[in-house]
């Protein structure tokens, strides 16, 4: 200990000694109110030679600093508070945050809010003496503790993504996805301007401004073929899009967002212009099919309850019926009209499941499609060429075998 030292530390004790005092228990007035809670006291209290005016509970009778207990009630005063002996030291030298020792004399280090002797404030990696002067810490603050910057730019200092150069203790620095930049560097992988935090677009893993991205990923509205920028409201269909204000209809140009619409080859139509011009129609009535589509036969489309028998206009849609060249009949009005054809062969009637004819016809005569076959070789004649002569069908093979 210097000379000097010791010099402080003796008026230190001093001081000490002449504020120095021990608590005494003793029974306490009635209406006498505790200096520490303000609380009235009653019965036993302990009072301090060094301030007589007042009075304690045993409870209260704590340190003004840390509010600790005063062991043995022994107590140290200062401006008539009461203090422990550690913070008594405190109110007049200041304490080092290294080696928890009162620092008596000489310069001393005040950083991060404490005190040091200079020779306490040390790197917590390596315990080199760390030097601040009045121009540049050479240290940092790393989660409260000091590092000094050989071992703060070894072992913590993270590497900015952008210009690949360390992050200095204490500048600004944004991350994301697990990759940390200066903010200098947090710019646009394609113009370089700097970006917003809060608004920007990753494309193919680079960070990228709105405007650059839009340009490298637009698509042309399939109305104005302007471009479908990002943030837009857009409408999608198959694979085409469009701007919201562009998402109408071609013919009345009313919006289709949210109703039922349709797609044509001169654009998108609203239900109702697409029924009135381009709708598929009914064979039998002539008016629009409608979204549901109706039925289809033999190349023509109806609607179900346009789909009846010609003699009893009973609905055919779910039934059997007959094609006949005057149009289609239902199999109870074919049956019972005199309509049903006997085949030739066999003399049994001919009749038809639904969708189409079962027979063959030739020359005024029906056959079955069973029955349909050279009466020489047996071989089916539909749609194979054969001879009728005086009422017997015969296939060209045996006609020239004969």
């Amino acid at each position: 200990m210097s000379a000097e030292d010791k010099e402080e530390l003796a008026q230190l004790i001093l001081v000490r000694n002449s504020s120095r005092g021990t608590g005494a228990v003793k029974a306490c007035a009635a209406g006498k109110k505790c200096a520490r809670c303000a609380k009235e006291i009653d019965g036993l209290a302990v009072f301090a030679e060094q301030v007589p005016d007042k009075a304690w509970h045993p409870a209260c009778f704590n340190c003004q600093q840390c509010d600790q207990f005063l062991m043995d009630l022994a107590y140290f005063s200062h401006e008539r508070h009461l203090f422990c002996g550690r913070h008594f030291a405190e109110l007049s030298k200041p304490r080092c945050s290294g080696c928890d020792e009162i620092i008596l004399s000489g310069s001393f280090t005040k950083a991060q809010g404490k005190n040091w002797h200079p020779n306490h404030f040390c790197c917590i990696r390596c315990d080199k003496s760390v030097a601040v002067d009045s121009d540049k810490e050479e240290y940092a603050n790393h989660d409260g503790q000091v590092v000094c910057m050989a071992c703060y730019n070894s072992t913590i200092a993270k590497r900015c993504h952008g210009c690949e150069q360390l992050i200095d203790a204490g500048e600004k620095m944004l991350e994301h996805e697990g990759s940390t930049f200066h903010y200098k560097c947090f710019n646009c992988s394609q113009c370089k301007e700097s970006l917003n935090p809060e608004n920007f677009l990753v494309d193919e893993g680079k960070l990228t401004c709105a405007k650059c991205f839009n340009q490298s990923h637009s698509e042309e509205c399939a109305a104005c073929a302007k471009p479908v920028e990002a943030g837009q409201q857009v409408f999608a269909v198959s694979d085409k899009k469009w701007h919201g204000s562009c998402f109408v209809c071609v013919t009345c140009s009313t919006t289709l967002a949210g109703v039922p619409f349709f797609q044509h080859s001169s654009g998108l139509l609203c239900n109702t212009c697409y029924q009135g011009s381009h709708a598929q129609k009914c064979h039998t009535c002539k008016k629009p099919l409608g979204a549901a589509g109706g039925l289809n036969y033999d190349g023509n489309s109806y609607h179900s309850e346009c789909f009846v028998c010609k003699s009893c206009q009973a609905e055919i849609s779910t039934g059997k019926f007959v094609k006949r060249e005057d149009g289609l009949y239902c199999e109870n009005c074919f049956m019972s009209g005199g309509m049903v054809p006997k085949c030739q062969r066999c003399s049994k009637a001919i009749t038809t499941d639904e969708g189409g004819s079962t027979c063959t016809s030739h020359e005024g005569k029906s056959w079955h499609d069973a029955c349909f076959s050279c009466e020489v070789c047996s071989k089916s004649l539909v749609k194979q060429g054969f001879l009728f002569r005086s009422g017997q069908l015969t296939c060209m093979a045996c006609v020239r075998n004969a």
